[in-house]
């Protein structure tokens, strides 16, 4: 399940002090060595000045005319850097109580602020209360080894807690395993986090669930991998040449990720119809079940 950690430590260390103990000492990809950084945060926690810094800093920026910020609407990356098994990331999250009034507007702000929906993360997030009552979270798991990831498919969800991020408690996120949603805090409130991301990260979906009927509603709309699949939408409405669909061909048959393969041969479809038995039709026998029905899905609409 999600881990609560006890640490405590009387350190006080700055990001970028953390970062550097990170890249040497944790691996991004191994749950127990990612809960082993928690003294660390703990140290990081102690430090009450460095956010007001980067703060003051954005503000400097912002007052000579730059455009390049490393802020959010919710969060501020304090430091980021690699490993050869990935990257870590040091961040602090602004969490609000609700800022504006009506359902549409409610429903916009939830969105843009990761408030009310379920979710997982193809990252191993290691998260510290820094500051104010913290928000409310409830935390569900389901298997990833069980699941294709197709839009409303039915899985086993399981719930495990629900808990509050308050000052000084720990908490640290399984990557696609845990599930979970928060609720507005009753005041302003911060979060130190130390993301894990392995180095495949692009090619991991990452969901959004709906636990009341125990399925998966689509791919996050942030996640990594709906970023790739926006490309394709651009084909499928452009006049493109041969390469392109050589390029997109190729990606159908090799790219790692079903999503990627299944909007390549989406893509496919309809920019090459006449050549469907030459460019789709494979993707009947692709080895990941997620691919393989979606190329039958096509096959059966074009057939009516």
């Amino acid at each position: 399940m999600a881990v609560t950690v006890n640490r405590t430590s009387l350190d006080t260390i700055c990001p970028e002090e953390f970062l550097d103990w990170a890249v040497e000492n944790v691996d991004p990809n191994d749950d127990e060595s990612m809960i082993s950084a928690s003294e660390r945060l703990c140290a990081l926690n102690n430090n009450r000045d460095f956010i007001i810094e980067k703060v003051r800093e954005e503000m400097l920026s912002l007052l000579q005319g730059s455009n390049d910020h490393i802020s959010s609407a919710q969060g501020i990356i304090h430091a980021a850097g690699s490993c050869p098994k990935g990257r870590f990331v040091v961040r602090s999250v602004i969490w609000t109580p609700s800022l504006v009034k009506g359902s549409r507007a409610e429903q916009a702000q939830d969105r843009t602020l990761s408030f009310a929906a379920a979710h997982d993360h193809n990252f191993a997030l290691l998260t510290i209360g820094h500051r104010g009552p913290g928000y409310e979270t409830v935390i569900h798991e389901y298997c990833k080894d069980t699941v294709l990831g197709e839009s409303d498919e039915l899985i086993s969800i399981k719930y495990l807690e629900t808990t509050t991020l308050s000052e000084g408690k720990i908490l640290y996120f399984r990557p696609s395993r845990d599930i979970h949603s928060q609720s507005h805090p009753k005041d302003l409130s911060i979060s130190l986090n130390l993301i894990g991301q392995g180095r495949a990260i692009a090619s991991i979906p990452q969901y959004e669930f709906d636990i009341d009927r125990q399925r998966i509603k689509s791919l996050y709309p942030s996640s990594s991998v709906m970023s790739l699949l926006v490309p394709f939408k651009i084909f499928e409405c452009l006049n493109v040449e041969s390469d392109i669909i050589s390029i997109i061909s190729d990606l159908s048959k090799k790219h790692r990720s079903p999503y990627i393969r299944s909007a390549a041969y989406k893509t496919l479809a309809k920019m090459c119809p006449d050549e469907f038995e030459k460019l789709v039709s494979p993707g009947m026998d692709d080895a990941h079940q997620f691919v393989s029905n979606t190329v039958k899905n096509i096959y059966a609409a074009i057939s009516k």
